[in-house]
């Protein structure tokens, strides 16, 4: 596999970046801590946006409920989505990741199983909202500290790959210091051919 430029950035240890071509479209992964306490984590400051296709995808880990929060332009005190994926379904594991998709598409909220966005097999939630709401940001939150690694496109065309559909190696570019994680996302999601990066103190 070519190796193609990318900006890792970390505190203290390695870096890695792994690049992945899915529909002519380079997917970015992004790993955020949700403190306990239901401590919100804005994607917003992570440059994490809802996409025009009104959808997030993600991979969960923690012990009790995950929330994500589909809120409006006024934030936390305003109007908007609350969704809970609990461990007591046993949807969530304390060991291990587990894959989900949420969608709002003209006010249908969907939430599923698994990395394919309106799977309907997958699907475990359905709610046609008759007024639907503008969603222009997403929070993250637990009660017990998790790991969610968040999926979502960059608009980047480059594919990383020589075969359409599959996940390139992970290659170690570099190990930049900064000074906190929002430094590294945003310097990662102004270069167009950054993918990923890993940040640890």
């Amino acid at each position: 596999m070519p190796r193609a430029p990318c900006l890792c950035c970390t505190g203290c240890r390695l870096c890695n970046c792994v690049y992945v071509s899915v529909a002519s479209t380079v997917v970015k992964h992004i790993n955020i801590t949700t403190p306990k306490g239901y401590e919100y984590i804005d994607l917003s400051d992570y440059c994490i946006k809802p996409t025009t296709d009104s959808s997030i995808v993600f991979q969960a880990m923690a012990s009790e409920n995950f929330w994500v929060n589909l809120i409006t332009d006024n934030g936390t005190t305003g109007l908007g989505y609350q969704i809970g994926i609990g461990a007591g379904d046993k949807l969530l594991g304390s060991s291990e990741y587990r894959p989900f998709w949420i969608s709002w598409r003209d006010g249908k909220i969907e939430v599923g199983y698994g990395l394919t966005v309106r799977n309907t097999s997958s699907r475990f939630i359905v709610w046609d909202d008759q007024e639907p709401l503008n969603i222009t940001g997403l929070l993250l939150s637990s009660n017990l500290e998790g790991s969610c690694i968040v999926h979502y496109h960059t608009g980047n065309t480059t594919q990383y790959t020589k075969t359409p559909q599959t996940r390139g190696a992970t290659v170690l570019l570099s190990n930049i210091v900064r000074l906190d994680v929002i430094e590294c996302a945003f310097r990662c999601h102004i270069d167009s051919e950054c993918i990923n990066f890993n940040y640890k103190v």
